[in-house]
């Protein structure tokens, strides 16, 4: 009986130290794949500032996206990823961006219609990426809290092995170090959260349904109105009196808009303030805002008081429906700090009649209908 004792007692320290030393592999594991991925980081940054280039992968004349992340992976991690963008996207597999880590690949589409530019995430939702256009170009930081970068992340993929989860296989199907690696078909749903940023929202990860998203939270739809204020100066090229370039006046308008694939649908509501037909006029505008760059709209208009064709005294009472269509062109974004600025350029078209309520003659009606708007558009980023 003794001797079975000693066997049971050896048989438990046996199991109890092969346990041990498999978490003890598991967390070595994990502390060289967080070491690996800080090292990554650590290397991109120093390369803050490099200047664009277009098919660039040299440092010294210019990066482009692709090049900026083939770069980085390369000397900090022995890894050698496709050149192109599209067999970079098709070579990595995919992970649930609510678990992406730093060192992690992010894929967004600027123009809504297929990928077409990377960066390397870097914690705290930032990534790190070479920008083509825009204020701020070349090797620089951004933020997925930003309105624009939201709108356009498309999916994140995970090259190096996981710092939360070493058990994980490693997930991608590229060069690394001369050897061909083969993908995993896992998908590890229970990994926590982000172990260097934020953790993810919480919620169900199917889409709410029926206005639905938990007790206490906004729903899905509040969460994707953008709210941005437009300021602008009026002006004509033509009046009453002929061809002439003048100042109507101001106008005010804020926008909500709602984000649907490529649009933004949205309401805006205002005032515009006309001196030179001695007007102020309230516009209801319902506008679809297309590849974040052409607002087109229309809707009433309520106004104080009957207006005059500009440059003249001949009266001239504005419609209330239809009002007012137009289209304006908005610039790309310029960042500053919490706060996305874009230059708009509108062109719009009142209604008016005369004072018994007939059609104006022809130069009369595009005299008092026609203005052009520039100024800026204001939206807080979130």
């Amino acid at each position: 009986m003794r001797k079975l004792y000693c066997n049971i007692a050896i048989l438990v320290f046996l199991c109890a130290s092969q346990g041990f030393s498999q978490n003890l592999g598991m967390a070595q594991a994990a502390e060289q794949a967080r070491l690996s991925r800080e090292k990554l980081i650590t290397y991109g940054r120093r390369f803050l500032g490099t200047r664009y280039r277009a098919g660039g992968s040299d440092p010294g004349s210019g990066l482009d996206d692709v090049g900026f992340v083939s770069l980085v992976f390369r000397d900090a991690a022995d890894v050698t990823l496709p050149r192109t963008l599209p067999t970079l996207h098709q070579s990595v597999r995919t992970i649930d961006p609510a678990y992406k880590e730093p060192g992690d690949i992010l894929f967004f589409r600027l123009d809504n219609t297929s990928v077409n530019h990377v960066g390397i995430y870097i914690g705290s939702n930032q990534f790190i990426h070479s920008q083509a256009t825009g204020v701020n170009t070349g090797v620089i930081l951004s933020s997925l809290s930003e309105f624009y970068w939201t709108t356009r992340f498309y999916s994140a993929a995970q090259v190096l092995p996981s710092a939360i989860n070493p058990s994980t296989e490693t997930l991608y199907e590229v060069q690394r170090g001369g050897r061909g690696v083969e993908p995993s078909n896992q998908f590890n749903e229970g990994l926590p959260p982000d172990w260097w940023g934020p953790p993810p929202p919480p919620g169900p990860a199917r889409e709410a349904e029926d206005g639905e998203h938990g007790d206490g939270e906004p729903s899905w739809f509040a969460e994707h109105i953008k709210v941005d204020y437009s300021f602008t100066f009026d002006w004509s090229v033509l009046s009453g009196e002929g061809a002439a370039l003048y100042g109507r006046g101001l106008s005010v308008l804020a926008h909500a808009r709602y984000r649907a694939r490529i649009f933004e649908i949205g309401l805006a509501t205002g005032v515009i303030v006309d001196f030179s037909m001695e007007i102020a006029r309230f516009p209801l505008l319902f506008s679809v805002l297309i590849n974040d760059s052409f607002d087109i709209y229309l809707g009433p208009v309520f106004s104080t008081q009957p207006a005059v064709i500009p440059k003249t005294s001949t009266e001239a009472k504005p419609s209330i429906f239809p009002g007012m269509i137009g289209l304006a062109w908005h610039s790309p974004p310029f960042t500053l700090k919490t706060v996305e600025l874009r230059i708009i350029q509108d062109v719009r078209f009142s209604i008016f009649n005369n004072e018994h309520n007939n059609t104006l003659s022809a130069s009369d009606t595009v005299s008092a209908g026609l203005s052009l708007s520039t100024g800026v558009s204001v939206r807080m980023r979130r």
